[in-house]
């Protein structure tokens, strides 16, 4: 499956270094979280709806870019042996623990002041 894009898309926007620990949803959440420009969470939604779907899971799924075509397309990567089917069992839980941090009263939400577009905040 390919997911076309208008904007720039560069390798480390589909990848998720599991490190040692293997923890899979700690470290989609790490990625999402870090600030950096990352595709890997959608890219593993659309693995998830394409099993519940057509109940089988992909091979493979990216991004083309149309900015850097040449270049493209830059497929999901986790740095690691994990496929895309287990990663794609750990969207549930990521998509839960993303919800817990939302609705968790302790934790304040910030304006990401290098964010361009932002419908909410008053930051133009």
């Amino acid at each position: 499956m390919i997911d076309y894009k208008s904007g720039e898309v560069r390798p480390e926007h589909v990848t998720v270094n599991l490190g040692k620990s293997e923890d899979l949803v700690a470290a989609i959440l790490k990625k999402m979280y870090s600030g950096e420009k990352s595709h890997a969470l959608q890219l593993l939604f659309y693995c998830f709806l394409y099993e519940q779907h057509y109940g089988k899971p992909l091979n493979q799924i990216g991004i083309f870019s149309f900015i850097n075509t040449s270049e493209s397309p830059f497929y999901l990567d986790f740095k690691s042996e994990t496929t895309i089917a287990e990663m794609s069992e750990t969207v549930h839980a990521t998509i839960e623990a993303i919800l817990q941090d939302l609705y968790d009263t302790s934790k304040t939400i910030k304006h990401n002041p290098k964010a361009k577009f932002c419908a909410y905040c008053a930051h133009n």
